[in-house]
């Protein structure tokens, strides 16, 4: 071959490597830089979710800022502290039939009107029924939804009947949602854990034994009822009594037309029947209850968010929740409130509301109101307005 030939050949060949490693090096350079977008993409998504999450628990608590919503989260349980009352503040008025105002520190009573009359309190009862469901039940396990809560009357979540989803979805759709359906729900799974175990309460407190046992199932009501009634003996709620785990008037709860809600047609409540009272208590027995149910912070998590979705354990059924109380996000530092509605009843609502300035909170608590949230914003307002705390 001759020399300049083959220099030719040595020549294309060294240009041709130097091409390949090039372009190869390129895509390499390529490649780098795409991966290095990608992570600054990831990382301005991750805090963009955590900015939109930070917002939007602010605005679950109706809180305006992160330090306002780490000063009010981490209120001190116990201040020496009483509040003291403006000497020259005219009295409030309420149009509702009882309603309480305490101090939670010191559980001084700011404001009171009619708070030992006994009252029906629809909704309310769900407090109680979450205490008792914390008590007894493990939020990870599993509830299968029966036909009866399935179809139980009121407001509901929806619940579909053989769908299996957790006890804290359910207390989501029991507490934010005020979900009938969850209570019965909830009754059911717990009522039978107690009876399968055998840590059945002493029958003689508050409910006596059914006159005939054709009861199936619904003897885990039942047993879910006692329980109810024995912690607010434990309590010392003297002036509280339950029928039902969901607070429906004991008209709501029978239909001649339903076989749903036989465990109400139980001669056990024929006395309470009689007199329409279904679930009753009162003002200051309430006030009582949220002292105790504020130990428990996941009741006050979920009484505090406005929107929320869960989903059965399969992902098959979505259950979008919106809360009852309309004074979230209006109202600030409100720790979490439960609304309660029956024809009976009136409209009630219960609500813990902080001040992270001068470190304490206070429990509210209307029953019978023409609007609950108009009365308990008055109220809340007058009170912070014309007591300090030193």
């Amino acid at each position: 071959m001759p020399v300049k030939k083959s220099i030719s050949i040595i020549v294309i060949f060294i240009l041709f490597s130097c091409f390949t490693v090039g372009l190869f090096n390129f895509e390499i350079i390529k490649e780098i830089n795409k991966n290095i977008y990608s992570q600054q993409e990831n990382l301005i998504a991750v805090q963009t979710f955590d900015n939109y999450s930070e917002n939007f628990e602010n605005k679950i608590l109706g809180i305006s800022s992160q330090k306002e919503l780490e000063n009010y989260l981490f209120l001190p349980e116990e201040k020496n502290s009483a509040p003291i009352k403006n000497s020259e503040v005219s009295e409030i008025e309420v149009s509702a039939k009882a309603a309480i105002i305490s101090d939670v520190a010191t559980n001084k009573i700011l404001y009171q009107k009619n708070i030992n009359e006994k009252l029906p309190i629809a909704s309310l009862t769900k407090l109680m029924a979450a205490l008792v469901v914390l008590d007894k039940a493990d939020l990870n396990d599993v509830v299968t939804i029966s036909a009866k809560a399935a179809e139980v009357e009121g407001k509901k979540g929806n619940l579909f009947p053989g769908e299996k989803i957790t006890v804290e979805n359910l207390l989501y759709i029991l507490l934010a949602h005020s979900g009938n359906d969850a209570a019965v729900a909830l009754a059911e799974y717990v009522g039978e854990k107690i009876i399968s175990v055998e840590e059945l309460p002493d029958n003689s407190v508050f409910i006596s034994e059914p006159a005939d046992s054709n009861f199936e199932t619904n003897d885990s009501v039942l047993e879910f009822i006692k329980l109810m009634n024995q912690k607010a003996n434990s309590f010392g709620l003297k002036n509280t009594h339950f029928i039902n785990p969901n607070g429906l008037d004991p008209a709501e709860n029978i239909s001649d037309n339903s076989n749903n809600n036989d465990y109400i047609k139980n001669p056990i409540f024929n006395e309470l029947e009689k007199n329409e009272k279904g679930n009753y208590s009162t003002a200051y027995d309430l006030a009582k209850l949220v002292d105790c149910a504020l130990d428990e912070p996941l009741i006050w998590e979920i009484l505090r968010t406005q929107k929320i979705s869960v989903r059965s354990v399969d992902k098959k059924f979505v259950h979008h929740l919106k809360n009852t109380n309309e004074l979230l996000g209006k109202l600030p530092n409100i720790a979490g409130g439960k609304t309660g509605y029956t024809e009976q009843s009136g409209e009630s609502l219960i609500l813990v509301v902080g001040d992270p300035v001068n470190n304490h909170q206070i429990v509210s608590v209307i029953l019978n109101a023409n609007d609950r949230f108009i009365e308990t914003e008055k109220l809340v307002s007058w009170i912070f307005e014309n007591y300090s705390w030193e």
